[in-house]
């Protein structure tokens, strides 16, 4: 049972909220990265239509951070993942109980 112990009882649950968050984001980072991406190469090509206005961004140093979003995401989802595995077999058989013994608290 994955969880953490207080006071020898074992809470259930509690490293579900930051894998959920961490994985809502990795994933919403993930996408607004490459739609980033795809609309810059749509533009580099030609293939947008012409804008109303021109655009308020002319450096670089506006959108060059938005190549490194898809790279983000991928990057807080391996952490996400190795937490939740970390987490997980830490309950499991590396602090099971033994025989003999109570719960792994």
């Amino acid at each position: 049972m994955a969880g953490w112990c207080t006071a020898g009882v074992i809470v259930a649950g509690a490293m579900g909220l930051p894998t959920i968050v961490g994985g809502v984001g990795a994933l919403a980072i993930t996408v607004s990265g490459l739609g980033f991406v795809r609309l810059a190469i749509i533009g580099a090509l030609g293939l947008a239509p012409e804008p109303a206005e021109p655009p308020a961004y002319t450096g670089w140093a506006t959108w060059a951070p938005g190549w490194l979003w898809p790279f983000w995401g991928i990057a807080l989802a391996a952490a996400t993942s190795a937490y939740y595995h970390r987490r997980h077999d830490q309950g499991r058989a590396a602090a099971g109980p033994r025989p003999g013994q109570g719960a792994p608290c």
